[in-house]
């Protein structure tokens, strides 16, 4: 197991658990569902010593949360109350803190629990954009200066999307390698290179790359402007991709510009840092 101190949450099992419950509720599921759910997935079945810790990280999370399941608490109060010798603890010191914090855990499930607490539900941004959108981005940031490109655009072109944690899905474009003030037309753009996004010694390149949003608030459309759709065998439908390699890179929208730059001058520029 791994621990690394005498709190109830400095241990991996415990840790886990509790985003896991909590991560269940703002999903939806109740308070049963989430439950068996997590007695499911993060049960240590074959670890004697992380049994007690999934039991007195469970109770207590339901308690914090006004949930506490007699089931539940009935467990946790068993392995309280018929505590062993860990031998996880190095020191006498180390194992009085532990049982000073288990005392205190004791405690509180014996204490009534707080009413049911309100648990936002998670709000998942789905990207729009169908496969094969392209659109021509156009700097704006203050780097864009530093660069000499502020105004001009890029483009780039909706290949697939990823579902990222905790279920936004978001897109997953190619860039082309191109930057100006007059924006191509569709027959132009097809004829572009795709920007090398990372060039490895070894293993194979990258040419994707994935937008972090988790809100439409956060898609700067002030600065983007649609200019059409592409239909070619390089898309790549999102549940079709558990059969195929995609390599990928993905940054958040706000350091779009950041990374982006310094990938076009380093690899179509050819400058370094020196």
């Amino acid at each position: 197991m791994g621990a690394w101190g005498t709190g109830l949450y400095s241990d991996d099992v415990a840790s886990d658990i509790r985003g896991d419950y909590v991560d269940l509720l703002r999903r939806g599921k109740t308070n049963e569902e989430a439950t068996k759910i997590v007695m499911e997935k993060d049960y240590p079945e074959g670890s004697e010593e992380d049994i007690p810790v999934f039991w007195y990280a469970l109770a207590d999370t339901q308690w914090n949360y006004g949930r506490l399941l007699p089931e539940v608490k009935e467990k946790a109060l068993y392995y309280l109350e018929h505590q062993e010798e860990d031998d996880r603890w190095e020191t006498e010191a180390l194992a009085n803190k532990r049982k000073a914090v288990l005392q205190k855990l004791k405690e509180k499930l014996l204490s009534p629990q707080p009413a049911e607490k309100k648990v936002s539900k998670y709000n998942f941004y789905k990207c729009p954009w169908k496969l094969g959108d392209v659109f021509a981005y156009q700097f704006h940031q203050p780097i864009s200066e530093e660069y000499g490109v502020k105004g001009q655009y890029i483009i780039f072109r909706k290949i697939t999307e990823e579902y990222t944690w905790p279920g936004h899905i978001v897109p997953t474009v190619h860039i082309y390698q191109w930057i100006g003030t007059e924006l191509p037309s569709l027959e132009a753009i097809q004829k572009l290179p795709i920007l090398e996004i990372l060039k490895r010694r070894n293993g194979p390149s990258k040419f994707l790359f994935t937008l972090g949003v988790t809100s439409s608030r956060s898609v700067p459309t002030k600065y983007l402007t649609y200019l059409g759709n592409i239909q070619d065998n390089q898309l790549i439908i999102r549940e079709e991709k558990k059969d195929s390699i995609v390599q990928y890179e993905g940054r958040h929208w706000k350091v779009f510009e950041d990374v982006f730059l310094l990938w076009f001058s380093k690899i179509v520029l050819g400058q370094t840092d020196n």
